[in-house]
């Protein structure tokens, strides 16, 4: 107890999460939603209700969906536990005794039996035969030997075979082992602390709102300052300048564009769960969309995360290739050629007699069942060698009676080899596999060029397994070798393929050795010429470029990797699916579990999940997320153009020595009539382009800005076209009123039409667009109320209907709209020459 005390208990330590209230609090980060608050404020002040209702709501409705996503993602690490063991077997006062694995403490004597998690780190005592699947520490399928220390550990291998560790599942052989670490010092207490650590960047949506919001703030207070100062040096009644100052800068705040940013990712967000790719926050799939690096993990990312046999490798130089097909209770195993040829006969045997020797010399039990269908218990390689034999009629309990065995010479590192006895009718025979130099050691003549092929193929990155057999006393002889291999998703090389044509620097970072990284990025083809592979030994974070593979690299190195990629702006996103991906899924700008076999921990670390884990389900998300971007982007650019334009307008009219173009409640009120809906439209829509969206690292350039400045000049001088007019050809001030009031928001909701348009192909999406003919309507809709409703129509200064004013109104507005697009499609073409 007293080691219990100093140490503390055996779990990762509990996790510090953020309260709700600081949660709550990291939405009013952003400077819009300060610039919305602060104009509801000043709307209440001025007993514009209606105003100061629509633009709360707004703050409201964008706060709660920001606040329930970021409550959600906080609980990415409480999935660890669940993998830690509940209870453990342990020597206490000379006697076994089962503990909760909570109480373990260094020093602790456990035992380890097939099928227990292994409760805490502790070094191997002793070792009967045991295999221990690591895959949440390397994420790698292949099941670990571990031996009693003194028993030496094979270099090449990423964890120490002398050590077992916490979370880890033994699925063969049993062992004593002496506790060595618990808690927070093990290796999966460590992952835990990196999970926690690892703080999420602030997405490239984020990052381009504040941005644009630090930007807006600047512009509506130097123009609201710059008109109130103009009104009162001309000598303009100043109450009435400081309201119409104050109403244009609320009018003039892009209110719904929180709103419209929120619903558009919504909207994203069901379309792509269609597609079985399930957002967890919205603002993932912008940041999605903006990446321009994929890292991927290797096993059960691009690979299946499961061992087959490939091919038997005979004597004769020949190859049999293998299949495995499943259909129900039924297994069938097809033997072929590799080419366009035919197997021989002799072939055929020879690649039998093989298939029957791993099934000998093999501990893995197979089993069906209708809800995991067949399956393997046991080492992974023993597991897919013994799937193919019984797929070939070799079943284990008829090979017991024919071939009963008579001893077992397990794996070890110093023999590196596996051995069985057994006893025919006829002959006592011992089947044998292993790595090839042990195995041929044992012929006495073997055959060169089987061997070279053996070693071929694992310089190649394949699992390779050599084959022999020995009858009665004569020597061993080497009959062939067994190629396994973790097999590519079915569309990763599709994936890849649509990635780099998309643009995207693709890297892969695996625990796995080199020789089967390099041959994984081969195959799919993000290990492309001139670019480089480099182990985690000798991973230099300042030399990444050009590197597309780090093979042997640690979970801390995969967190290491994408922060340089991050410092050095690239937008990153992550793909993996294990306990050792998740501090690297949490710090990407985006990560992607992909599923459905991805680990609990991986999925709540992550931003975005693949449920039927195809990769080519990511290529579409991030089609998904550029359309998003180039979306919003119209959508923004419609909605400054409106407040720029109404802020344009006040300004010339003023400049020119016009009476005021618009009086403060009809500037709310076409605040209300042209800013939300088209804009939702817009970001809504998916539009037909004549070519691929690029990802971009802002979300407007010089052209946009261009664009908008043109925009909203061209409508405020229709709009002072028809104030003039209206002045010359009418006598009221409410008919001029109306002239300006009617031109101005009609030129600016015929906008909608036309932002971003720079061809025909865009020109006729847009007008097919019938959600945005929806919204045009009740823009439309909402400004007619103003002036038919008498009630209304009285309280906003405005004059009722009439032929000419309408004319006045749809002339300028014509005008206004045609030079518009005509100077917005030059400006496109300049910018388009120019880059």
């Amino acid at each position: 107890m007293q080691r219990l005390r100093v140490s503390g208990p055996n779990e990762p330590a509990p996790v510090v999460r953020p309260s709700w209230i600081e949660i709550l609090r990291r939405q009013f980060v952003s400077k819009l939603i300060w610039i919305l608050a602060l104009a509801t404020a000043i709307s209440i002040a001025l007993g514009e209700w209606l105003n100061s209702v629509a633009i709360g709501l707004t703050v409201v409705f964008t706060t709660v969906i920001g606040f329930v996503n970021e409550f959600r993602s906080e609980r990415s690490i409480s999935a660890l536990r669940d993998l830690t063991a509940q209870k453990a077997e342990v020597v206490r006062d000379g006697l076994i005794t089962e503990v909760m694995a909570r109480d373990l403490v260094v020093g602790d004597l456990v035992f380890l039996n097939e099928g227990d998690v292994v409760p805490a780190d502790a070094r191997v005592t002793e070792s009967r035969g045991l295999l221990v699947n690591e895959s949440i520490l390397t994420g790698e399928p292949v099941a670990m030997p571990k031996f009693a220390e003194g028993a030496g550990a094979a270099a090449d291998e990423p964890t120490p075979s002398t050590i077992v560790f916490a979370g880890t599942t033994v699925v063969a052989g049993s062992a004593r082992c002496l506790v060595v670490g618990t808690g927070k010092a093990t290796a999966l207490g460590r992952i835990f602390a990196g999970v926690e650590a690892a703080s999420r960047p602030a997405t490239p949506l984020e990052e381009r709102l504040d941005s644009l919001g630090n930007r807006l703030i600047l512009v509506f207070l130097a123009v609201t300052v710059l008109i109130a100062a103009i009104g009162v040096v001309q000598g303009r009644e100043f109450r009435l300048v400081l309201e119409t100052a104050v109403s244009l800068a609320i009018g003039a705040v892009p209110e719904g564009l929180p709103a419209v940013a929120t619903i558009s990712l919504a909207v994203a967000v069901r379309r792509l769960a269609g597609d079985m790719v399930l957002v967890r926050r919205l603002d993932a799939v912008e940041a999605l969309g903006s990446t321009t690096t994929i890292v991927f993990d290797k096993t059960g990312t691009l690979t299946e995360n499961r061992m087959v046999l490939r091919s038997i490798l005979l004597r004769d130089n020949a190859e049999v290739a293998v299949s495995v097909l499943e259909d129900g209770p039924q297994l069938t195993t097809q033997l072929s050629a590799p080419g366009p040829g035919a197997l021989t006969g002799g072939q055929a045997a020879a690649a039998a007699r093989v298939l029957l020797l791993v099934a000998l010399c093999n501990d893995a039990v197979v089993e069906y069942d209708d809800d995991s269908g067949w399956h393997a218990h046991g080492d992974p390689m023993e597991g897919a060698l013994a799937l193919a034999a019984r797929g070939l009629g070799f079943r284990a309990e008829d090979l017991a009676v024919s071939y009963p065995r008579t001893s077992t010479e397990p794996f070890s590192s110093s023999t590196r080899i596996m051995t069985t006895g057994h006893r025919t009718d006829t002959v006592d025979m011992r089947a044998i596999k292993g790595a090839l130099e042990p195995v041929a050691r044992l012929d006495p003549d073997p055959d060169q060029e089987l061997a070279s092929c053996i070693s071929g193929f694992g310089a190649a990155g394949y699992r390779v397994l050599a084959v022999a057999e020995q009858i009665d006393d004569r020597p061993a002889r080497l009959l062939g070798g067994v190629v396994l291999e973790d097999p590519l998703r079915e569309d990763a090389r599709q994936a890849t393929g649509d990635a780099h044509a998309a643009g995207l620097r693709l890297v892969l970072v695996t625990g796995d050795q080199t020789t089967t990284a390099t041959n994984i990025a081969s195959q799919t083809g993000i290990l492309t010429a001139g670019s480089r592979v480099v182990s985690g030994s000798d991973l230099d974070l300042a030399e990444l470029d050009g590197v597309a593979v780090v093979a042997r690299a640690t979970h801390q190195q995969k967190e290491a990797i994408i922060r340089r990629l991050q410092q050095q702006g690239e937008i990153v996103a992550m793909t993996g699916d294990g306990v050792n991906d998740a501090a690297a899924l949490r710090a990407s700008h985006v990560g992607v579990a992909v599923g459905p076999g991805a680990t609990d921990v991986a999925v709540e670390a992550s931003d975005i999940v693949l449920a039927d884990g195809r990769l080519q389900s990511l290529i579409l998300g991030i089609r998904e997320g550029r359309q998003v971007t180039n979306s919003l982007r119209r959508a923004i650019v419609y909605l400054l153009t409106a407040s720029f334009g109404t802020i344009g307008l006040i300004a010339l009219g003023m400049v020119t020595g016009q009476p005021l173009p618009l009086g403060a409640l009809q500037i709310l009120w076409l605040n209300l009539a042209v800013h939300v809906f088209p804009a939702l439209a817009l970001a809504t829509n998916s539009e037909a382009l004549e070519r691929s969206p690029a990802p971009t690292r802002s979300l407007f350039l010089r052209s946009t800005w261009l664009e908008i400045a043109w925009r909203s000049t061209a409508s405020a001088l229709a709009a002072l076209f028809a104030l003039v007019a209206a002045r010359r050809a009418f006598d009221g001030l409410a008919q001029d009123h109306t002239a300006v009031y009617l031109t101005i928001a009609s030129v600016l909701i015929g906008q909608a039409f036309l932002v971003g348009v720079t061809s025909r192909v865009e020109q006729m999406s847009r007008l097919r667009a019938r959600t945005l003919w929806l919204a045009v309507s009740i823009s439309f809709g909402v400004m007619l109320v103003g002036v038919l409703v008498p009630g209304l129509r009285s309280a906003l200064d405005l004059a009722a209907l009439s032929s000419s004013l309408v004319a006045v109104s749809a002339i300028a507005a014509a005008g206004g709209l045609a030079v518009a697009q005509a100077g917005s499609v030059a400006v496109a073409r300049a910018s388009q020459r120019s880059a």
